[in-house]
């Protein structure tokens, strides 16, 4: 997680039809993200993949109107998420509130990163741990499932 570690993220129950582990993340901050590693495949880079594709659910709190940012690391991130644009690999507007139901989300990658072996992947958005546009005070609350680099 970027930032520091008091963002929470776990796996849990879908939050839509109980039975299914998916990645539960609560931010505490605006800057904090989950970060999963994939190993790639020998004589592959980051440059031959397309997108970053997940299913989403934004549940509550500051989810609504929101970016969907990706950025890529050759280490493990300690730093602060959505800030270092060099390690940027792409985005996607999000234009609606919370989730009715799972969102098929695919965020084209851009550039042409060389990035072999195992590559660290931040994504999600820039939100505050509380509170949203209706100023509830509701901790914000956002779910992953099916993560993956697609061709």
């Amino acid at each position: 997680m970027g930032w520091d570690d008091t963002p929470v993220a776990e796996i849990a129950d879908n939050p839509v039809t109980a039975g299914n582990n998916v990645l539960k993340f609560t931010p505490n901050n605006y800057n904090a993200a989950p970060v999963i590693s994939f190993t790639l495949a020998e004589g592959t880079n980051m440059a031959d993949f397309a997108s970053l594709d997940f299913k989403g659910y934004f549940a509550q709190g500051d989810v609504g109107w929101k970016d969907i940012y990706v950025y890529a690391f050759s280490t493990e991130p300690s730093g602060a998420f959505a800030q270092d644009t060099t390690t940027a690999i792409g985005s996607v507007n999000r234009a609606s509130g919370a989730s009715a139901d799972w969102e098929d989300i695919s965020i084209v990658i851009t550039g042409d990163s060389a990035m072999t072996g195992t590559v660290y992947i931040a994504f999600g958005i820039n939100c505050a741990a509380t509170g949203d546009e209706g100023s509830t005070g509701a901790t914000t609350i956002w779910y992953a499932d099916d993560v993956e680099l697609a061709k």
